[in-house]
């Protein structure tokens, strides 16, 4: 199964060309490629969950475990209105985007919402690159197979989600990793289900400008005094123009 790599020299690249590298000669739809960013050109498609508990031999029981207590933890709190109208699934969104390890990938419609979180946090020292990933919606890994699934419902109560047109893949295959999960298949889709795209981290400054302009910042995509905390981290590394760490 291919997954397409693709390097722009730099962010006026980026949004000069990706457009017709992720959709060709098909109208740029939203909602028809999801999008995600990491600040490393080496870390795989890992969940929190996989990442903190993948060698665990009881893994399984883990995540059942504290799916089980996130789910009754928030019954008790009465934070969430109506409950138990959203299956756990859904839940699930709600403790990822608040902290807790889920076999769940953020995603978001907007691919400048990814490029945000690409380069948010300054990239690893010894990288090039941070990377843009663009997932194809319809393809059949998740269209239809038990092995990884499409989370869309949008909980009202999942400030975070809203604010980043957020949508989530859950895998549910033995697969470390979404790449993993993507060569192991064997079906009839020949489509290409995954493209990366590889932009240089030296370009942090003029991407988290750029953004700003387009009303993408700590701020606006989280909420409360996390936002804000971010949000001064976010603005010093800019005063410093600190890239790497």
């Amino acid at each position: 199964m291919n997954i397409d790599t693709i390097y722009y020299a730099s962010w006026e690249n980026f949004k000069r060309d990706f457009i017709n590298d992720i959709y060709g000669t098909a109208e740029a739809v939203l909602g028809k490629w999801l999008f995600r960013g990491q600040s490393s050109d080496t870390w795989e498609l890992k969940t929190s969950f996989d990442r903190k508990y993948g060698s665990f031999p009881n893994k399984a029981a883990i995540e059942r475990t504290m799916r089980d207590n996130f789910v009754e933890l928030i019954k008790k709190s009465c934070l969430i209105l109506n409950v138990d109208s959203y299956d756990v699934d859904t839940l699930s969104t709600v403790a990822q985007h608040y902290g807790m390890p889920t076999r769940l990938l953020d995603w978001s419609y907007s691919p400048y919402v990814a490029a945000f979180f690409a380069y948010a946090n300054p990239a690893p020292l010894n990288e090039t690159y941070v990377t843009v990933y663009a997932l194809q919606r319809s393809h059949e890994l998740w269209n239809g197979h038990l092995g990884c699934k499409i989370i869309e419902d949008l909980l009202q109560d999942n400030i975070h989600q809203k604010k980043q047109a957020g949508i989530f893949t859950l895998l549910n295959h033995t697969a470390s990793s979404l790449e993993d999960y993507i060569n192991s298949y064997t079906g009839a889709d020949h489509s290409v289900p995954l493209v990366i795209m590889r932009i240089p981290k030296t370009e942090r400054q003029k991407v988290i400008k750029d953004l700003k302009l387009m009303n993408i910042t700590a701020e606006t995509l989280f909420s409360g005094i996390e936002s804000i905390a971010w949000a001064a981290e976010s603005e010093a590394q800019m005063m410093l123009d600190i890239v790497q760490v």
